[in-house]
Formats: C-alpha cells, sequence, structure tokens
C-alpha cells in the first residue's frame, strides 16, 4: 500500500514540475514576443519625437514602417529556410563544392535583398523628413550606424571601425581556402 501511494505522489509530483515548466516556458516567450513589440514601438515613438512628425508625416511613417515589417519578416524567413536548406546539404554523402557554393549565394541573394529593402525604407522615411528634420535624421542615422558598427554578430568577433576584429584569437577561423 505504501509503495502504491508513493507511486501517486511521485507522478502527481512529475505532473506538477511538467506543468510548472509548460507554464514557465510560455511566459518566457510571450515576454519575449511582447518585448519585441514594445521596443518595435520605443524605436518607432523614438523616431517621432526626435524628428519631430507631424501628423501627415507620422501616418507616413507609420504605413512605412508597417510595409517593411511585413517585407522584412517574410525574407527573414526565406532566409532561414534557404539556411536550413544549406546545413541540411551537410547530410549528404555526396555534397559538392558547387551544390554549397550555390547554396551559399541562395541565401547571400536573400539577405542583400533583405539589406536592400532596409536602405530603401529608410531612403523613404528621410524622404518624408523636411530640411532641418533630414539633418537631425542623418546625425540619428550616423549613431545607429556606430552601435551597430560595434555590436558583436552570432557566433563572430567584437568589430571596431579603427581596428581589426576584437576578442579572443580563437574567436576568428579564417576563410576557407579555394
Amino acid at each position: 500500500m505504501k509503495t502504491i501511494r508513493k507511486n501517486k505522489l511521485l507522478i502527481w509530483f512529475f505532473v506538477l514540475l511538467l506543468l510548472a515548466n509548460i507554464v514557465t516556458l510560455s511566459i518566457f516567450w510571450i515576454g519575449r514576443m511582447n518585448n519585441n513589440s514594445a521596443q518595435d514601438r520605443q524605436g518607432i515613438e523614438f523616431l517621432i519625437a526626435r524628428l519631430k512628425f507631424d501628423k501627415t508625416q507620422q501616418e507616413q511613417f507609420e504605413v512605412l514602417v508597417a510595409e517593411h515589417r511585413s517585407l522584412s519578416r517574410k525574407l527573414r524567413k526565406e532566409i532561414g529556410q534557404s539556411k536550413e536548406e544549406m546545413f541540411s546539404l551537410i547530410k549528404s554523402d555526396q555534397i559538392t563544392e558547387s551544390m554549397m557554393q550555390a547554396a551559399v549565394k541562395k541565401v547571400s541573394a536573400k539577405t542583400e535583398t533583405l539589406d536592400r529593402v532596409t536602405l530603401d525604407h529608410f531612403k523613404k522615411v528621410r524622404a518624408i523628413c523636411n530640411d532641418e528634420q533630414k539633418q537631425k535624421f542623418d546625425e540619428i542615422l550616423d549613431q545607429l550606424t556606430r552601435i551597430m558598427g560595434n555590436q558583436r554578430p552570432p557566433g563572430g568577433p567584437m568589430r571596431n571601425h579603427d581596428g581589426p576584429p576584437q576578442g579572443r584569437s580563437d574567436d576568428h577561423i579564417p576563410p576557407p581556402k579555394p
């Protein structure tokens, strides 16, 4: 009888732990999604306030942001799929250099498209600015470029505009030899 009670107690304890994990992970992911949305909104509000957009400019800006967000989300998904296809080549014993190059080019083309879409977006945002706002926009863009240029890419060394990559010496992996 004691064994049955212990087993029931262990089962209930296990179920409770499982539910606690599910709730914790759900809260984590929902919080993460809300945080990204809040950060996006913060960035939008920051630019509107900093550039002192009037109502018409704000409306135009919101449309541009929605268009860019939609297109970039689609492209990021395509980049992710292309990378999955690229890395799935590793599973093949008949992988050739040309297959790898084609896969890398596909990812690069999608990434280039995303970069072009982003540049075009900022060009359109700048176009809705008056002369004074354009000057302020250029300053903000310069600051963003410096900040983004000094961020560490995932799995890569820190970049500094004034010199070589920073970080541990084993952080840098040389490119493959042709």
